[in-house]
């Protein structure tokens, strides 16, 4: 029986290119950074909105860090369809001009080794934000393989165990491999609020402190979409060993709309041991 392919959805609804000359243009502009020695990283936060607004801080995000043949990409559910915690176990997820293919083995293992973690695809048919990691994997390796994990709202304790769990599995049979947690920091408050509140979550990511991330989203009311999957991905990065974290870029929506009074925040960081 052959199975589906996930199709470039956001891509055919403008949220980045979807002819494959023009993305790839696109993509290379944005990778054009001053630090040509990309390093190996076991884990990165990356942000998921419109290329447009985003696209500068992935870009240089991604060309920051030597890109494995093995990325899990963690994403954020957010439209609520399907399981918890979710992991595409359909066919390959296309972009344009080309495919970025599903690697099974590490997708089977997850589901079989990850706590609460079940193979679904109804979490990611409509869900942006796994999508548009793909392309910049894409374009810094093209035989790229990938498995994805699309998490709704998970307890601080869940976030920690399956991070571990993944660190585990990926060590035992994936060791040279990067995760990506796909994230927006703070939303549609006022230019000096936003980045007062993604300076907290900046701050604890950069001390590799997953549960005081989770934690300050928590209490201090910060709307960082996707800090389940960036709290999972830390502890996954501290599991394996990360030392040191780097802030690659960080801006709001403003450096692109001029609109100061409701922005979202977008930051790019490295996880390396």
């Amino acid at each position: 029986m052959t199975i589906a392919n996930r199709e470039a959805t956001f891509a055919n609804q403008g949220w980045y290119p979807s002819q494959p000359g023009v993305l790839d243009r696109q993509l290379a502009q944005y990778s054009k950074v001053s630090d040509t020695n990309p390093i190996t990283a076991c884990g990165v936060v990356s942000p998921h909105a419109g290329y447009r607004y985003s696209g500068a801080v992935a870009g240089a995000l991604f060309a920051s860090v030597r890109i494995p043949d093995v990325v899990v990409v963690l994403a954020v559910n957010h439209r609520g369809f399907g399981h918890p915690a979710s992991v595409w176990n359909g066919g390959d997820w296309e972009i344009p001009g080309d495919t970025v293919k599903i690697n099974r083995t590490v997708s089977q293992a997850i589901i079989q080794r990850c706590p609460f973690v079940q193979g679904d695809t109804a979490a990611h048919i409509a869900e942006h934000s796994a999508e548009l990691q793909l392309p910049f994997l894409h374009y810094h390796n093209p035989k790229v393989t990938t498995a994805v994990i699309c998490l709704k709202l998970l307890r601080k304790e869940q976030c920690i165990e399956l991070g571990v769990a993944l660190a585990e599995l990926l060590t035992d049979i994936a060791p040279d491999s990067l995760i990506v947690a796909s994230s927006d920091l703070n939303h549609y408050e006022d230019q000096q609020t936003t980045l007062m509140k993604d300076q907290w979550v900046i701050d604890r990511m950069l001390a590799l402190d997953p549960e005081g991330l989770y934690e300050t989203v928590a209490h201090q009311d910060v709307s960082m979409c996707g800090f389940v999957p960036a709290t999972v991905t830390l502890a996954a990065c501290r599991s394996l060993g990360a030392n040191h974290a780097s802030l690659i870029r960080h801006t709001t929506s403003a450096d692109v709309s001029g609109d100061f009074s409701t922005v979202v925040g977008y930051a790019g960081i490295r996880f390396v041991r």
